[in-house]
Order: structure tokens, then C-alpha cells, then sequence
């Protein structure tokens, strides 16, 4: 028997064999008819042909007066055997060609039944998904001209089917129509290009020539493809430096500026560079609302946060209030990290004068060295030392197996919020972050040694601080690694179990403290973000690992002091005779690239000898006079008053004295999952009254279990904010007294709308709600009730 299959299409991959032949070209006839010949006589075996050519196949035609179990001709229907693998039918712009090329036999068989969309199906199959969509969704557009800039060309097989796809998608929305009044995919591309663009420059001024040419092209938000939207931009670039240029030499007013910034895209680098260069040519005129617009507009740039910190340096901060002998500590901390600190930054980054901040920071300092004797012997001291009992603690209550602590020599206070904010922005949660007092005197040996003993020790010690750890805990159940060197830490988290008995992972870093003794700006630029952020990315990277080995894991990260710039004419005060210079590298093993630290000095000394009266009282005038039995030191120490130095000025940052940005460091706990605050409950006592002032009563009670600082409560109909310095966590505020008024309305109640801002764990929080509050009328009959909505 012979088998003749007619593939034109040449679909089939034939292996030719003395019993099997293939026939393309009119050169293979005669050994073909030789070959049919052998297989008409041969009774005994089946013979198989292709024939792939239609003069071939025409020419062979009397071999159909044969019977068909002589000779069976059979045709290789490509859409058939489509629609028997498929279930349906292939549309009628398709022909066999495209089959082929398209190789649409190849494709997998989809997991469904039956084929609703035929031609959306082979779309999304051959093409890409988006064009399988029958249920436009908000931004499909947008994705479209995404796909169609980025996209190969389609196939001119599918030109027809894509046509008709876009005929649907126009009946739904007409802003399709711009793919259709193009001819070519080319077109398509500039069309898709256009649209972009379109949104990416929706707010610039007709002014700017290629705004003005996009105003036909119809506006779709494309902010999930705004990268792409960038790159589209580049070919501008020219013009866009132009119109800013252009923009700046007409020297804007704030208000100008404001406009500017509605004008921006926010996701191009010369708006950034524009809005940077006027706030440094015009930082009088700099404000915080302009920056927070600014924040909002650009919150797509992933190098926004760098360029905001440059630009609020340059906002003139808020005169700090004159601090008062009988605050509180609370008080006095909370005013020099909020007031104080800010407006210390801004004077040193912009070279502002000194007088009122040295001023500021004196009666500081004289606070400090008067009431710090007090500190030590109190029940919660708000000094660096508390924080070894909470390592303690976690590990006792068995609230954590492993306590990742960060012990960062020379961490400032500004440097611990950063740090805080770091944590936070590769999903850390910071449960606290609040400011505590280095020892006296701020340096490392000192400090650092009263952080891992947990208290002021009197006695003198060669020991190093890795090994006065180690010896704290030689007789707890706990492991303990302690080391200067985060790889070694790292190697200390990969060793750990499920079975491994409570653990203390200390890094004592010293690195930050070495880069800022040697810088002469502020503390805050992209090199100091270098140190933070690779804490950070060892603390995230411990957590993870804690947590897949079933581990609990918890955070801490303390300083041993901060560091302060002196004046550059600062007083340089010589050491007494029977002082000396305090050699602050004594107890320190901490290496930086294996080498010891080049800086030693410090702004404090030490005392061998006892002081007479009159000697004490030659030094009050410019020294500070630390008794060690009163400070619990294991010498007595002088450190110099205001922001003298000692023998001679240092070139960059250092420590030892009183001042705050000496003295106040960041406390920061830290778990692996981000912090959620909820909404604090709003409560309202009192009555609305007809055609007067009234009097309510108001509180806010925090719900969560860290506090909320810095609360403020802003209440329609009243004019005045209410505003509480802490709540303290799961627990009420103090009952406080407003007018608000009169009803606006002759209803029995009236709704009252209120506004909460707050910080907690280091962030700024916005919270805003409604309560029903009655109003209070002397006379009310059924009548009235009818009317109370209106």
C-alpha cells in the first residue's frame, strides 16, 4: 500500500528511508514515478510519500484511478489539525503560512476547556498578555504604550488580529484610537512614546515646546512605568536643561518656586538638580512646606532621600526656647533633641554664628555636670548604662534567643535617627529610639567600659572592653561573641541553631568615630550613610537568618558618646601642671583595617594628685572639676568649659566635654518585622451650646505599646491645637480643656472632625477620625427633631 500526504507546507520532519521518500522540486519526478513503480509491485511492505510541491502533486494525479487500498492520498491540513489539538477553530485572518511561521501547532495546550477569545488567546500567546484583555482595567493604557515602546516587532501574520483587537477596545474607551490613526509599528512605538510623555510633562506650562506639541495626545496615568518614562525623556535633555536654565536666571520667588514644583514630573534628575541649585542660592527663602512639596513630588527617585537631607540643612531652623534649671530630665533631653540638636546642625552646615547655640549648649552643660552625680544612683538612669540590664532582661524572660548588639563608638545623636530611619527603610522596625546620657567624661574609656559593666566602675582596669564583656557574662548561661570585625559576626550568626542556648552577638564599632575625629564638615554626608548602612544590612541580614533557623531575635544599639565641632576660634586652654592629657586609646581594642586609631586626644584630663581649695578654685572659671568619688570615676577629671580646647585645636570632630551633642546619644531597640502604629483613641466630654463659646474636654489614649511624642490635636470649631509632649505607651493623656464654637447648625448633635500628628519609633504619624458630640439646647419639643438634619 502507498500512503501520498500532500504537504505543502513542508510541516512535517521526514526521515528518508528505502521505503519513505520526500518530493519538493520538479527534479524529483522521475526518481519519484521510478520509486512508486517498485512500491506498486511490492505487495508485501508499505511505502510512504511526501509531496511538498503542488506541480508535483498535479502531475501525480493519475495515481488517484487506483483504489485506495492500492494508493490513499491524504492532506495535511494545517487549521484542521489545529482544531483537533485546540478545540477551536482558527480565525480566518490566519492561513497556513502564518500557522507555520507563528509554529501555533506548538503551542501548549491551555488548561480550559473551551476557548472563549480565539484571537485574544493567540494573542497573548504569540504576542504578549496584554493584548488577551476583553476587561479594560485602570492603566492598561499606560501599560499598552509601555509594551508597545519596549516591544519587538509583531508578526504581520497577527497585524490583523491586533487591528481588530484594537476596534474592541475603542468601542469601550476612544482614547485607543491613537494606535489606529498610525500606519506601521513604528508609528505605533512614537504613539506609545507620546503617551508617556504625555503624562510624564501633564503639568508643565505650554510654554515648554514639547509640552505644547503633546497636548493632542490623550492623558493616562503612567506613574507605574515612570523609569521608563525617564529614559524617554533623555533624548530631551537638552531642553530640559534649557527651560530650567531659563526658569532660574528669572531668580523665583518662593511662591514661583512653589508653582515650579506643581510644573514638575518628579522623576527627572534636572528638576532635582534645579530645585537644589535655587535652595543653595536662595536659602533664605528656603521654608519646610516648600520642602515637603518638594518630598512628595520626587517620592519616586530612589536618590531623594540624600538630596532632601542636603536640602533641609538649608532651612533655617527655629530658635531653640532658653532652657530652665527646674525643667525636668525628660524636659531637658526632649528640648535638646528637638530644639537643640536641629538647630545646632543648621548652624554648623551653613556656617551660621555661634554665640546663641554656645550660649544654649553652656547652660547645658552646667545642667549636666551639676545633676549628673544624681543620674547614678537613681532607679531608671537615664544613662548609657541601662542598656546592659535590657540585653539581660530579653534574654531572661526569654523574649529573645539571640540579642544583636551594636556597641558604635562616636555615634551621634543626628547619626542615630539616620541609622533608626535606615532600619526602617529595609523593613526593620524600630520599637524605640529615644535619647540617653553618655558618661562623664564622654570618652571611650570611660563610656564604653560603663555600657558593658553596666555601671561606673572606680577601679582601674588594662582589660579591654571585649574582655570586661566577656567577663560579665562568664557566669550566666548565655554564649557570648564579642568582636570589632562585623565578619566575624557574621560567621558567629551562621553558626547558630535551634538548640543553641541564649546568645549575645556584640559588634563593637569603631570605624564611624575614626572617619568623624578626621571630617570638618557636619557629620550627616554620604560617607557616614556608608557606615550606617552596612550596620543596618548586618542586622537585616542576621534577622533573616535568626528567624528561618527559629530563632527570636532582637536589636540593640548604643554609643558611648557623641562628638562636637569646635569654632575655629575657639579657646585654647593650656593644662594645668598637675593635670595630664588623657590618653583615651588605653582600653581600646578596636582596630579599624587592622591598625589602631591615629586619633587620641580628647577634650577631658586626668588627675593624679588631690587638689587643694584654692587650686579648685583657679579652675572654675574654665574647667569642670569631675571628683571621682562623686562621679564615680577611677580618677578625678577636668574637662574644659563652653567649647574650649585642650593645648590645641583638633582639625575635625571630637568629645570629652558637657555639651549635648557630646553627651546625648541614641538608645535604639530593633526587630525584624516593621512597626505599625495604630490610631490612638480620640475621647470628647462636654456639649456644643447655641450662639456661644463652649467648653469641651478632650484626651487621647495610645493603644499601642510604644509612646507617641510630640502629640498634637487639631479639633474643627476649635482655634487653638491641643498638644501633650508624650503619651506614654497604652495609656492616657491628661484631660485638657478647650473652647470650641458655637454649633453650626440647630440639630442634637454635631459632628466634630479631629486631626492627630505625632511621632513614634522615630517617624512621623497622621491620624484623623469623627466624633458625635451632643448640643445642648434648653428647649427642645418633637417639632425640632424633625428638623435636625437640615
Amino acid at each position: 500500500m502507498i500512503i501520498i500526504y500532500c504537504d505543502f507546507q513542508r510541516t512535517q520532519q521526514v526521515e528518508v528511508n528505502e521505503f519513505t521518500r520526500v518530493a519538493n522540486q520538479i527534479q524529483d519526478y522521475i526518481p519519484l514515478r521510478q520509486f512508486l513503480r517498485r512500491a506498486l509491485d511490492d505487495e508485501d511492505n508499505n511505502y510512504t510519500v511526501y509531496v511538498q510541491s503542488r506541480i508535483l502533486a498535479l502531475w501525480l494525479d493519475d495515481l488517484r484511478d487506483y483504489g485506495l487500498q492500492i494508493v490513499c492520498w491524504q492532506e495535511i491540513d494545517l487549521r484542521e489539525q489545529f482544531l483537533q489539538k485546540f478545540g477551536f477553530s482558527l480565525p480566518s485572518e490566519l492561513n497556513e503560512i502564518a500557522i507555520q511561521n507563528l509554529q501555533l501547532l506548538n503551542l501548549l495546550t491551555p488548561d480550559y476547556t473551551t476557548i472563549n477569545d480565539p484571537s485574544g488567546w493567540l494573542l497573548g500567546q504569540t504576542v504578549d498578555p496584554i493584548w488577551q484583555v476583553t476587561q479594560l482595567y485602570p492603566g492598561h493604557l499606560a501599560d499598552l504604550s509601555a509594551w508597545v515602546v519596549r516591544a519587538n516587532q509583531v508578526p504581520i501574520s497577527l497585524i490583523p488580529l491586533v487591528r481588530a483587537r484594537l476596534q474592541q477596545w475603542i468601542q469601550v474607551d476612544n482614547r485607543y484610537q491613537i494606535f489606529l490613526q498610525c500606519a506601521g509599528q513604528d508609528s505605533w512605538r512614537q504613539a506609545g512614546e507620546k503617551l508617556l510623555l504625555r503624562w510624564t510633562l501633564q503639568f508643565y506650562p505650554s510654554s515648554f515646546h514639547i509640552r505644547y506639541k503633546l497636548d493632542t495626545i490623550p492623558l493616562e496615568n503612567c506613574s507605574l512605568h515612570s523609569r521608563l518614562c525617564c529614559d524617554l525623556l533623555k533624548k530631551y535633555d537638552n531642553d530640559l536643561k534649557q527651560f530650567w536654565g531659563s526658569w532660574l536666571t528669572t531668580k523665583p520667588t518662593s511662591a514661583q518656586v512653589l508653582e515650579a514644583v506643581k510644573w514638575m514630573s518628579g522623576i527627572i534628575d534636572i528638576e532635582l538638580i534645579t530645585f537644589e541649585q535655587w535652595a543653595q542660592q536662595n536659602p533664605q527663602s528656603l521654608t519646610m512646606k516648600l520642602v515637603d512639596n518638594f518630598r512628595e513630588k520626587f517620592s519616586l527617585l530612589p536618590q531623594i532621600g540624600t538630596v532632601l537631607r542636603r536640602i533641609e540643612s538649608l532651612v533655617s531652623s527655629p530658635l531653640p526656647e532658653i532652657p530652665n534649671d527646674s525643667w525636668s530630665i525628660d524636659k531637658w533631653l526632649n528640648w535638646a533633641t528637638d530644639e537643640y540638636m536641629p538647630y545646632f546642625g543648621w548652624v554648623i552646615r551653613n556656617h551660621q554664628p555661634r554665640d546663641f547655640q554656645i550660649e544654649l549648649a553652656n547652660r547645658f552643660a552646667d545642667w549636666m555636670v551639676h545633676n549628673y552625680p544624681k543620674f547614678l544612683f537613681s532607679s531608671n538612669p537615664p544613662i548609657i548604662t541601662s542598656q546592659l540590664s535590657r540585653v539581660q532582661q530579653l534574654l531572661d524572660s526569654q523574649e529573645a534567643d539571640v540579642v544583636l548588639w551594636f556597641i558604635i563608638d562616636g555615634l551621634t545623636w543626628w547619626q542615630g535617627k539616620r541609622l533608626a530611619n535606615i532600619f526602617t527603610e529595609v523593613g526593620m522596625g524600630v520599637t524605640e529610639i529615644r535619647p540617653t546620657l553618655s558618661a562623664l567624661p564622654s570618652v571611650t574609656s570611660i563610656s564604653k567600659r560603663a555600657i558593658v559593666q553596666g555601671y561606673l566602675d572606680r577601679t582601674i582596669t588594662t582589660q579591654p572592653i571585649s574582655q570586661i564583656l566577656r567577663n560579665r557574662f562568664e557566669t550566666t548561661q548565655n554564649n557570648i561573641y564579642v568582636s570589632t570585625q562585623y565578619q566575624e559576626i557574621e560567621a558567629a550568626i551562621n553558626s547558630l541553631t535551634n538548640s543553641s542556648k541564649p546568645t549575645i552577638l556584640t559588634l563593637l564599632y569603631n570605624a564611624l568615630d575614626e572617619q568623624n575625629h578626621h571630617s570638618s564638615g557636619f557629620t550627616d554626608d554620604e560617607s557616614v550613610d556608608g557606615h550606617l548602612k552596612l550596620i543596618a544590612s548586618l542586622a537585616n541580614k542576621s534577622f533573616q537568618q535568626c528567624l528561618q533557623r527559629g530563632l527570636k531575635i532582637v536589636g540593640l544599639v548604643i554609643s558611648d558618646h557623641g562628638s562636637t565641632l569646635l569654632p575655629a576660634e575657639c579657646p585654647v586652654i593650656k593644662l594645668p601642671n598637675f593635670a595630664l592629657e588623657f590618653n583615651d586609646d588605653v582600653l581600646e581594642d578596636e582596630v579599624i583595617n587592622n591598625r589602631k586609631s591615629s586619633y587620641q586626644g580628647t577634650r577631658s584630663c586626668a588627675i593624679n594628685n588631690t587638689l587643694s581649695q584654692n587650686e579648685l578654685s583657679n579652675l572654675a572659671q574654665d574647667w569642670y572639676y569631675l571628683a571621682s568619688d562623686l562621679y564615680n570615676l577611677p580618677q578625678d577629671f577636668l574637662i574644659p568649659k563652653s567649647y574650649a580646647a585642650v593645648n590645641r585645636r583638633p582639625g575635625g570632630w571630637t568629645h570629652g566635654g558637657a555639651t549635648p551633642e557630646e553627651t546625648i546619644v541614641s538608645y535604639i531597640e530593633l526587630q525584624p518585622t516593621p512597626v505599625q502604629i495604630i490610631s490612638p483613641v480620640v475621647k470628647i466630654e462636654g456639649n456644643f451650646k447655641h450662639n456661644q463659646v463652649s467648653t469641651l474636654r478632650v484626651l487621647v489614649e495610645n493603644l499601642n505599646s510604644v509612646p507617641l511624642r510630640k502629640v498634637r490635636l487639631e479639633i474643627s470649631n476649635a482655634p487653638v491645637n491641643t498638644i501633650w509632649s508624650d503619651v506614654p505607651a497604652f495609656s492616657k493623656s491628661s484631660l485638657e480643656e478647650i473652647n470650641v464654637l458655637t454649633a453650626s447648625h440647630n440639630g442634637l448633635k454635631q459632628i466634630v472632625e479631629w486631626f492627630i500628628n505625632c511621632e513614634a519609633v522615630g517617624k512621623r504619624w497622621q491620624f484623623s477620625g469623627q466624633i458625635e458630640v451632643a448640643i445642648r439646647r434648653f428647649q427642645v419639643n418633637s417639632v425640632d427633631e424633625l428638623f435636625d438634619d437640615l
